[in-house]
């Protein structure tokens, strides 16, 4: 069995315009809901691709699917993540109200294993909106086109109770290598207290392992999470920049005495990014950035996820002689980052902001259910 496993729910999906909101209160969440008569869409995608003769569509728009689960995943953790639904999502399985979401260029998930279905197919049902409203992003203000939709990839993972919620990796360059700090975070959801560690395996490009780093043993009580900190220096590290863009991959793996429980990638390259009098500083020496805004658009997918544009667009900009591509005016993909590091361009990354609005829920993806809702 695979320490993490994953369970792509892209493809095909049932879906339905619902342009005078009835869907909810006529029951297009319930498993027994018949969608026979809904049309056959690919996620990710935006409205337009559901629907002839809907452009430019603001309102509601269902989606639908059944999936199963593998039977070894019973008894873990088993996660539903969106990347990203455009704007407002509400979710239900099997007729349960998982929550709703409002940040349209943000991840959500929510664990689904007390819910599940072991035995047969889940119903995932989807209410998605990209009507304006008044503090969202971009509140009323009309910037770009708010395609509505699954825009980016649905996906289900599983774990372990006792698992690695997110690893931060902070990398500068220095007199001895590389100096690395790696900050992680680690959830015991388990009913009863246990001791772990951390081991980190730095690997090259080329996946070669160059060092490992392993902390304190360290007691985690139940259902309680726990910061855990990883220093280490690479001798022999290549620092990063746009002429040389050397990237590092950390493995993280969470351990209990000699077993491996949980296991975490994070991609990132040695740079030390400086703002003085002289102008800004990359390892020390003086750079002038030259590049390009960019928006999550695509001839072919409109604002749905097409990691061939945008790996497209960077070669472009990268032989136009830019080294900075600013990513507007929302959060775009992480492989849209990732795709811009390996490529030597600097990124900016934006919170979803516009014209004074910003999100205020930045950095809190998982919105609990609410009571009141039907079906829960």
């Amino acid at each position: 069995m695979r320490i993490r496993d994953f369970l792509q729910i892209d493809g095909p999906w049932r879906f339905s315009p619902d342009p005078h909101g009835e869907g909810e209160s006529l029951g297009f969440w319930q498993p027994v809901y018949c969608t026979r008569l809904w049309r056959e869409v690919t996620v990710p995608s935006c409205f337009e691709a559901g629907c002839p003769n809907i452009d430019f569509y603001e309102g509601i728009c269902w989606y639908r699917r059944s999936f199963c689960l593998p039977s070894a995943w019973r008894g873990r953790r088993v996660v539903l993540r969106f990347e990203a639904v455009n704007y407002r999502a509400r979710v239900w399985l099997n007729g349960k109200f998982l929550g709703e979401h409002r940040d349209g260029f943000l991840p959500f998930e929510y664990e689904i294993q007390r819910k599940a279905r072991w035995d047969g197919d889940n119903v995932l049902a989807v209410s998605v909106d990209n009507t304006h409203h008044e503090g969202d992003v971009p509140g009323m203000h009309v910037g770009w086109r708010g395609c509505g939709g699954i825009l980016r990839e649905v996906r289900l993972y599983v774990t372990d109770l006792l698992h690695i919620e997110k690893a931060r990796a902070i990398a500068v360059p220095g007199t001895q290598g590389g100096e690395i700090v790696l900050r992680v975070r680690v959830r015991n959801a388990r009913s009863v207290a246990v001791n772990g560690s951390l081991k980190v395996t730095i690997h090259d490009v080329d996946g070669t392992a160059r060092m490992q780093l392993s902390s304190r043993p360290v007691r985690l009580e139940p259902n309680v999470a726990a910061s855990v900190t990883v220093k280490g220096t690479l001798v022999d590290a290549r620092p990063w920049s746009p002429s040389s863009p050397m990237l590092y991959r950390a493995r993280t793996q969470l351990k209990i005495d000699d077993r491996i429980v949980d296991e975490l990638d994070t991609t990132f390259g040695f740079r030390r990014i400086e703002a003085t009098p002289d102008g800004l500083l990359l390892n020390g020496n003086r750079i002038f950035l030259t590049g390009f805004n960019r928006h999550e658009d695509s001839p072919r997918t409109a604002m749905a996820v097409d990691l061939e544009t945008t790996r497209r667009d960077l070669e472009d900009m990268k032989e136009a002689g830019a080294s900075f591509v600013r990513l507007c005016h929302y959060p775009h993909p992480r492989l849209n980052s990732t795709c811009a590091m390996r490529s030597g361009c600097w990124r900016f990354a934006r919170y979803p902001s516009i014209s004074g609005t910003m999100s205020t829920k930045v950095g809190v993806p998982i919105r609990p259910a609410s009571r009141r809702q039907p079906g829960s």
